[in-house]
């Protein structure tokens, strides 16, 4: 615990200067049988100071899930943006998900691998974005009320760009509320690749898991 600490200062420090984002949210994952479920996302991001003028979106996100093995999961998923009162853009994607799931083991190792096509309102989605991303994550079973993360993903462009664009590394604690409730907090930091004028920036993270 000592090392994971040292690791959250140091990235705090090193958030100085830099621009910063909040992303709060929450998610309920409706059990249909034992392989097949729904999940709803809602989510707020804006800039921090929160202002709600500038930069907030909105963010609606409905999956479907099926466990296709005791540790190898699949979902299809939609998902729609509104940023300042206009739905700006749509998503659909589809996830491969790896997890150990080892519940009495110290460390549990999760992989995603995620194909998504993003399009603003009224195009084609020929003529939008399609992205291959890669996000593995180690956490740790440290006790029964919470689980430090580190994580780490890895954006990749198609569409003739065919160029890596962006990468996100991750320390968060995953708080466990009840049996049926989570409180997922983060501080990720997100750097642009391959762009002319590069961005990076700090997001600070909460997000409220239901099991229905």
């Amino acid at each position: 615990m000592r090392i994971l600490a040292l690791l959250a200062m140091l990235l705090l420090v090193t958030t100085v200067g830099a621009q910063s984002k909040y992303w709060g949210g929450s998610s309920m994952k409706f059990k249909l049988n034992k392989k097949n479920a729904l999940t709803l996302k809602l989510q707020f991001r804006d800039d921090i100071p929160i202002e709600f003028t500038d930069g907030w979106k909105h963010l609606y996100q409905l999956s479907y899930n099926r466990e296709l093995s005791k540790r190898l999961d699949l979902s299809l998923g939609y998902r729609a943006t509104l940023e300042q009162e206009f739905f700006d853009k749509q998503r659909l994607y589809t996830d491969f998900s790896y997890s150990s799931k080892k519940k009495k083991r110290f460390v549990r190792y999760d992989i995603r691998a995620r194909l998504q096509q993003d399009v603003n309102y009224g195009s084609e989605f020929r003529q939008g974005q399609t992205y291959f991303r890669l996000k593995p994550e180690v956490s740790f079973n440290t006790s029964k009320w919470v689980d430090p993360y580190l994580g780490t993903e890895l954006f990749y462009r198609f569409n003739g760009k065919n160029e890596f664009r962006e990468f996100r590394y991750l320390f968060g604690l995953e708080f466990k509320l009840s049996k049926r409730v989570d409180l997922n907090t983060q501080l990720m930091r997100s750097v642009e690749l391959n762009v002319k004028d590069t961005e990076s920036g700090w997001v600070i993270g909460t997000f409220l898991k239901f099991k229905l």
